[in-house]
């Protein structure tokens, strides 16, 4: 939703610029706009971080965390995933969230300087490419090949549970006897 409200914001701040008589507070919802959106992905990068963290807590084989989900008092939670799934999306996320911050850090240097040479619209061709296009393509396609990386996610996790409960199965047999 803070991303929805940034891109609002932007959208309307941007569309009254392009009018006849735009004023002094329709750059200043552009800039709130693409401030909100830099603060959005700043968020992003945090809850990759953490991810990353509980990650090699799996990784290392914590008690509280199994196959990337969260145990507790000896069940899982009902988010039952496998580890190298997990590992292959995590990476994609990552990877395009550097790409994503380099269009958001240049959108808002570009719209806060107002510096003609990283116009978003009449800046040079090479600066555009570069530091909009080709960024927002890469992240675009690492996504994508995540998709299709782990498009069978479904049944290996279903796997993946359905072997969990028969060892829960065995061992509470064993603890029984």
């Amino acid at each position: 939703m803070a991303v929805g409200g940034g891109v609002g914001i932007l959208a309307a701040g941007s569309s009254a610029l392009q009018g006849e008589h735009p004023g002094s507070s329709s750059l200043t919802l552009v800039k709130v706009g693409i401030a909100a959106l830099t603060v959005c992905w700043v968020g992003l990068c945090f809850a990759a971080a953490i991810s990353t963290w509980m990650l090699s807590q799996a990784s290392r084989g914590a008690d509280t965390y199994r196959h990337g989900s969260i145990v507790r008092n000896n069940t899982l939670d009902s988010f039952y995933i496998a580890d190298t799934i997990y590992h292959q999306l995590l990476h994609a996320v990552i990877a395009s969230l550097v790409f994503t911050g380099i269009r958001v850090i240049y959108a808002l240097v570009a719209l806060c300087t107002q510096d003609p040479y990283l116009s978003p619209i009449n800046g040079t061709l090479v600066v555009r490419v570069l530091l909009s296009f080709l960024p927002e393509s890469i992240s675009a396609l690492l996504l994508v090949a995540a998709g299709v990386l782990t498009r069978n996610v479904r049944r290996i996790a279903t796997r993946t549970k359905l072997e969990g409960q028969k060892g829960k199965k065995q061992h509470i047999r064993t603890c029984k006897k």
